[in-house]
């Protein structure tokens, strides 16, 4: 069986023991412990350690490891991962086969351990050679230094790179992944430390390559030595296992293309798989699976096809009237039916050969579906005429640049019975974006967009960069990731790192973004001579900016938008995050650094889940803010925070995690709560006074703290919340004159009367019943068109 052979092929083989968290045994020190988070998110395996603080600062090192030790870590020697201990839901000790370990011969000419290390930028860095020696050339408090390394220790896991002797250099001990060295300069290396005339090693350099999981590598090395050494014959079933380890990664990456939503990719690897396994009689079960799949996909269009043929056959029955209205909706669910929209007709599928219903009732329900989303119900065919009427009334008004020409419209739609809030809510929910993105220029990827956005009354120009996923679809959303690059980086370089750069001999990208189906936008938050984040309301209204208008134009799932960073976008991303907690579903930090409102903001965090990655001798890393800001995550169990130190690295990229970021925004906990029913938070700058469903006009401008004399001391809190009931919101602490609170259903029902009670006591009732106006305007400005707001209540 394919599970059977994964557990064969696995590096490291572990049971997950349901154990409840307050009985959680620890693991003895110095065994490797594999982690589970409560949010199913895994860590290891490695060393575990107790923490008082990660803070490099003085002061905090100073305590003693009896101090409320709530941080602990895995050790893996290639990083430190950081977390609560109240997160944890199960402890396991890590269990399997050793990792193959290769010592090259630079290990003996390791310069002396001493000397200290802090490292502002990297200049140059060289690639490996066939003996694992390279140059590294870095800026620190001295200069520049060009400093030699060698690889002294290979594993399937990570290179341990180390300062060979004979330089005037401070000793450095760095340790890179496995996974970013290329697989030519991995043999490369491999085939020259190795023997390969014995047949151990060759045994060796296979399971070497079985353990990094490069398949077709330890594929192709066991087919040389099964060829050279007769002795190794009894060794020839593992072929039997490589290909069965193949083909469940191959199944792997089907089904992950295709909960993205990339139907004609995973059909081109199936129909690519049939062809290779033909004739093969030792991978019969592994066929039948791509047999079956295949079968599912043809059938899946065979209803597609008989779905269209029967809305056509309906609509041929209506009498001439109604046939003119309804019949470009049908032309279009014709041309735009998918594997990925196909649950939007499920009512109509269901109903349409019930022959009690009338041709209008079936279609009605065609129409309810596509328009107002799946599970609609729709069976009045004068609502359903009505509900066309109304669509295209609504995006009409998103895109229309006229105040007057929207008024007609809102005028419109209230003689229409298809134009109830509730309604036009579920329009604007189930609809195609209302602007488009521009095509691809030529030369460009398929899929990348340069964007500009003209200069507004008050406003300037602004650029972004967009990479959409594969056969990206209007009709399906998709999680989002804002990407902010560092000073100096062009926004194309962002894109790269999370979709992988293209492929022109495949024309494809392959990175986790486009595989996962993210849509991934890079805003130029920065002026081309800008030389620091300013934590100014400037830079955070350039990237709002950029991701209203691509939610003008692109399908995105609001509740799925991360916002991350590198370096000095790093910074930007986390503060952007904590100054607009109610816009991001997680916060990726990459080599940042922390000052200003990052650290007055920490209340905030309890709204954001945070990743941190950063490296030791990372100058930024040995700041005090820094250290003591993510420790004040991690010491509390309300926060999601994770937090990642690489051994031995400077400031840097870190490709290498990828993997564990995309399936750490993956966790199903890891969407945004659009509805808080209590929000405690600080703003202080006049930008930072929207935070989910209550919003301030302006800041009162005696507490506002300016970025440039900033004032830690000025902190503002905000409280408030919704009673349990949903009956009564109460202003407790806002530093403003007036107040507004937006009302959406899943915050109060149609038809429920609130109050609202503020700190003065003033107390006033509202009866939620929706507001196009207040609608529309939402979704065209604030542009979320899955949580809009219907309503809103002034205060005082």
């Amino acid at each position: 069986m394919p599970s059977k052979c994964r557990v064969l092929l696995a590096v490291v083989t572990y049971c997950l023991t349901l154990v409840a968290p307050a009985s959680i045994v620890w693991a003895q020190a110095n065994v490797p412990s594999l982690i589970t988070l409560k949010d199913g998110t895994r860590i290891g395996p490695g060393i575990l350690h107790d923490h008082a603080t990660i803070s490099k600062n003085s002061m905090a090192q100073g305590q003693t490891e009896t101090v409320s030790n709530s941080i602990r870590s895995i050790d893996d020697d290639l990083r430190v991962t950081y977390f609560n201990v109240h997160r944890v839901a199960n402890v396991v000790p890590a269990v399997g086969s050793a990792l193959e370990e290769i010592v090259l011969p630079a290990s003996a000419e390791v310069m002396n351990p001493g000397g200290g290390l802090a490292i502002q930028s990297v200049v140059y860095v060289e690639r490996f050679n066939r003996y694992g020696r390279r140059i590294y050339s870095v800026v620190g408090p001295k200069g520049r230094q060009d400093i030699l390394q060698g690889i002294t220790h290979l594993t399937p896991l990570y290179a341990r790179v180390q300062t060979l002797r004979g330089q005037q250099v401070p000793y450095w001990d760095q340790r890179i992944a496995t996974s970013t060295i290329s697989s030519e300069a991995l043999k490369t290396i491999l085939h020259h430390e190795l023997n390969l005339d014995r047949a151990s090693d060759r045994m060796r350099l296979f399971r070497f390559y079985l353990q990094c999981e490069r398949y077709l590598d330890a594929q192709a090395e066991l087919v040389d030595a099964l060829a050279k050494f007769p002795e190794l014959a009894e060794q020839k079933n593992l072929l039997v296992i490589l290909e069965q380890a193949l083909a469940d990664q191959m199944f792997r990456e089907i089904e992950l293309r295709r909960r993205s939503g990339q139907s004609l990719y995973v059909s081109q690897l199936l129909q690519g798989f049939s062809s290779d396994l033909a004739g093969d009689a030792s991978v019969t079960e592994t066929q039948l699976r791509v047999q079956d799949q295949l079968d599912q996909l043809k059938a899946t269009i065979t209803q597609l096809t008989e779905l269209v043929q029967s809305l056509r056959a309906n609509l041929a029955e209506l009498p001439p009237a109604d046939a003119e209205l309804v019949r470009p909706l049908i032309e279009q669910i014709a041309a735009e039916i998918s594997v990925e929209s196909q649950s939007r007709l499920n009512d109509y599928a269901r109903f349409n050969t019930q022959t009690n219903l009338k041709v209008d009732q079936r279609l009605s329900f065609a129409i309810g579906g596509w328009l107002l989303g799946p599970g609609s119900g729709l069976d009045n065919f004068e609502v359903a005429k009505s509900v066309v009427r109304v669509s295209a009334l609504v995006q009409e008004y998103l895109s229309q640049a006229t105040p007057a020409r929207r008024e007609e419209i809102l005028e419109l739609l209230s003689k229409e019975e298809g134009g109830r809030p509730e309604l036009v809510g579920r329009i604007v929910g189930a609809m195609k974006p209302p602007l488009t993105l521009p095509p691809t220029a030529e030369g460009d990827p398929p899929g990348l967009v340069r964007m500009q956005i003209p200069a507004g009354e008050n406003s300037g120009g602004l650029e972004y960069t967009v990479q959409l996923p594969p056969e990206y679809n209007p009709l399906r959303r998709y999680p989002c990731i804002v990407a902010l690059p560092g000073l100096g980086s062009p926004t194309e370089r962002s894109i790269d790192w999370w979709c992988g750069g293209f492929d022109q001999q495949r024309q494809q990208r392959f990175g986790a973004a486009t595989r996962y189906g993210y849509i991934v936008v890079s805003p130029k938050w920065a002026t081309d001579d800008q030389l620091q984040y300013n934590y100014s309301g400037l830079e955070h209204d350039k990237v709002l900016r950029c991701v209203r208008d691509v939610y003008r134009r692109c399908s995105v799932d609001t509740d799925r938008v991360f916002i991350a960073g590198h370096f000095d976008g790093g910074a930007a991303a986390w503060d952007i995050a904590l100054s607009h907690p109610d816009l991001w579903a997680g916060a990726i930090l990459l080599s940042p650094s922390a000052e200003k409102f990052i650290v007055m903001y920490g209340a905030n965090a309890a709204y954001v889940p945070t990743y941190t990655v950063w490296g030791q001798f990372d100058a930024s890393s040995l700041q005090a803010n820094l250290g003591r800001t993510i420790d004040d995550y991690l010491k509390s169990p309300t926060f999601d925070a994770l937090a990642v130190e690489y051994k031995g690295r400077p400031r840097d990229h870190f490709l290498e995690e990828m993997p564990r970021i995309i399936e750490w925004m993956e966790m199903t906990n890891h969407r945004r709560d659009p509805n808080p029913r209590e929000i405690k938070v600080e703003g202080a700058r006049a930008g930072d006074r929207f935070f989910y469903w209550f919003e301030m006009p302006e800041i009162d401008a005696d507490v506002q703290v300016s970025p440039v004399m900033f004032d830690m001391k000025r902190q503002n809190k905000i409280e408030v919340e919704l009673k349990p009931a949903g009956t009564e919101f109460l202003l407790s602490k806002f530093p403003a004159k007036q107040a507004w609170v937006w009302l959406r259903p899943g915050l109060v029902d149609f038809g429920q009367t609130v109050s609202v009670k503020t700190r003065t006591g003033r107390k006033s009732s509202h009866t939620f019943k929706g507001d196009n106006r207040i609608l529309l305007e939402d979704v065209r400005t604030r542009a979320d068109r899955k949580q809009p707001f219907y309503d809103r209540i002034d205060v005082p």
